[in-house]
């Protein structure tokens, strides 16, 4: 029987040189039942060299394949073939976070100083600076290495990887984000067929797939406004940016390099901030980019089961609801279902009411509504029960 090798309904399939040196055996024994194939023998090396140029040829042939279709390729073929179409790989990022030291008054804290989270994840100062009072000094921290496990959350950078007696205590007091991990082949696959599709839909779409294609942008959301008044946040005849992350130059050459049909730049427009782009057309077409506003929220949670819900339980409910809110888009509500979805599969209860409220106010309510310019940070997990 015709082995099932090569180009197949389940993708391109590679034969091993035994297999093929199995199959070739078959067939010669069926015309020649009698032949000799034992180890040495004329026909065992004939074989053996006629499998190992047909190994090689099924090698090639796959080669071949991932060196010219995006979809078969692996590793650094994928990089060489989505080159051409003006994409790269995303490289991993490094987590930041700001620590606060306690301690000995006049203690200095130079850059470099290693803190670590208990399952061992080091941090290192990035300024420096001395202990002036009791409140301590607050400096910023980056991971040593890029990745996202390093995004952890507040409190869990809690111990200096060298003691020191002037120094009493450290703890990050906001959750360390931005820890990105080399982006994998299929998310460099989607992403650039992603782009394929965007291109049949509205400019709006293209420019905002584009700004979240470049390196370091978490989250992007773009909005056109072609009336003749205010819609939401976004003025008449008005195109607006929101991007989390990235550089501001990478994404102005996006946008310019995508900008709607008609639409002019001046030279002049990078100034400020809040950037505008105004054409000399009839009707005024502003060109608005800006970072997202953040807002810091906390989630409670109340639980009522049959029995004391453990340390370990807190943890994990902990854990669980960090990793939801963790890469919030910008202008993405914090709505709690996902947490009644999952907090089954950690504990059993009676009863549950989970409700949210902003770090600079006690008003707690179902979700936390966010305006387009904004994006949601996760800050306290509270856990009741």
């Amino acid at each position: 029987m015709e082995p099932n090798w090569g180009f197949t309904a389940v993708g391109f399939v590679r034969p091993t040189m035994q297999e093929i040196k199995d199959y070739l055996i078959e067939s010669y024994l069926e015309k020649m039942p009698n032949a000799d194939f034992s180890v040495g023998s004329i026909l065992d090396i004939q074989i053996t060299a006629e499998a190992e140029v047909k190994a090689k040829q099924y090698a090639d042939l796959e080669r071949a394949l991932e060196e010219t279709y995006l979809d078969t390729s692996n590793g650094l073929f994928v990089d060489r073939n989505v080159r051409p179409l003006g994409k790269k790989r995303k490289q991993p990022t490094y987590a930041l976070s700001k620590v606060k030291f306690k301690g000995t008054e006049g203690k200095y804290i130079p850059r470099g100083m290693a803190v670590l989270t208990v399952s061992g994840l080091v941090f290192r100062t990035i300024e420096e600076g001395a202990i002036t009072s009791s409140e301590g000094i607050v400096l910023k921290v980056s991971s040593e290495h890029p990745g996202s496990k390093y995004n952890v959350s507040k409190g869990a950078i809690n111990t200096l990887m060298n003691p020191d007696i002037d120094i009493v205590s450290v703890t990050n007091i906001e959750a360390a984000s931005g820890g990105s991990d080399l982006e994998k082949d299929y998310e460099l696959k989607e992403r650039v067929y992603g782009g394929f599709i965007k291109a049949e839909n509205k400019p709006v779409d293209i420019i905002n797939f584009e700004i979240a294609s470049i390196d370091g942008v978490k989250s992007s959301l773009v909005l056109e406004n072609k009336s003749e008044i205010y819609k939401d946040v976004v003025g008449p005849h008005s195109l607006l940016a929101v991007v989390d992350g990235g550089k501001d130059e990478d994404i102005f050459k996006v946008l310019f390099d995508f900008l709607p049909f008609g639409v002019q730049t001046k030279t002049n427009a990078l100034e400020r901030v809040i950037r505008k782009v105004v054409s000399d057309g009839p009707n005024i077409y502003e060109l608005c980019f800006l970072r997202p506003e953040e807002v810091n929220f906390k989630v409670k949670v109340e639980i009522v089961t049959s029995s004391t819900v453990t340390e370990g339980e807190k943890q994990a409910i902990k854990l669980m609801i960090e990793g939801l809110y963790k890469d919030m888009k910008v202008g993405q509500n914090a709505i709690p279902k996902e947490i009644f979805i999952k907090l089954g599969d950690i504990i059993h209860y009676n009863s549950l009411k989970v409700s949210m409220s902003k770090m600079d106010r006690e008003e707690w309510v179902d979700f936390i509504e966010l305006k387009p310019t904004q994006i949601g940070r996760l800050q306290e997990v509270i856990i009741v029960g």
